[in-house]
């Protein structure tokens, strides 16, 4: 009887361990390199700080966790560091390992983007569009989407472009809210549009190129030669193709 006790503990034990297996995945060792990286962080070194976050929500050389993520890059974010405040940001807006907050996505979104970061530039602008977090506001949402196209954001260009083409957003034509105001300007969103086209990929490159189709539909001649020009003289500016 007892031999068989034996028997039955073992295969509870293995059982345990099988189910243990399949729902939590082991700690990985944690290597020198990491363990020098997280010495710098905590001495306040904003790039491990940043390096650390961004291993953190990858899951690279530690287990994924979003908690320590927002930790690490909110560190690096008090000290003005305009990444880390693009991340944070983002992890307010997505309720990643801190609770969802829009109004301190937008909080630290608009601390990078006074620092010229595109990324945040972008999704700032897209906040207001929409009315996250901050009453819906189209002139504001042109601000910050202009800043980014002007630094080449493919996602940004394409945006502005839209909000031309579709007459919202535009300054001086009413109330500060997104919605049509009646007046597009078709020029500057095939100008936008075609420099999304060219530098985008995937998804945003195919919307971009729809919107240019429509748009040249509705200009004259002349409109297609302005627009063309003026996405002509953006990348002799920028030296860029």
């Amino acid at each position: 009887m007892p031999e068989l006790r034996v028997k039955l503990i073992a295969l509870v034990a293995i059982a345990v361990a099988a189910a243990t297996s399949t729902t939590e995945a082991p700690v990985p060792e944690v290597s020198a390199e990491l363990m020098g990286l997280r010495a710098r962080a905590e001495l306040g070194e904003t790039d491990a700080q940043v390096s650390l976050g961004f291993r953190y929500r990858r899951g690279e050389g530690f287990l994924p966790n979003d908690t320590a993520a927002a930790r690490w890059f909110r560190a690096a974010a008090d000290q003005g560091d305009a990444t880390a405040q693009f991340n944070l940001g983002f992890h307010y807006r997505e309720g990643r390992g801190v609770p969802q907050d829009d109004a301190n996505a937008i909080r630290w979104y608009r601390r990078a983007a006074e620092q010229g970061d595109a990324d945040a530039q972008n999704n700032l602008a897209g906040m207001y569009a929409r009315g996250n977090g901050v009453r819906p506001n189209g002139p504001e949402a042109m601000r910050w989407w202009t800043l980014a196209a002007d630094q080449g954001h493919p996602v940004a260009q394409s945006n502005l472009g839209f909000m031309y083409g579709e007459g919202l957003g535009l300054p001086g034509r009413g109330a500060a809210t997104v919605r049509r105001y009646g007046a597009q300007d078709y020029v500057r969103a095939h100008m936008w549009l075609s420099l999304a086209a060219s530098y985008a990929t995937g998804a945003v490159r195919d919307g971009a190129l729809q919107g240019l189709a429509r748009a040249a539909q509705r200009m004259s001649a002349a409109q297609l030669a302005e627009a063309r020009r003026l996405a002509r003289e953006w990348r002799l500016a920028r030296q860029v193709r």
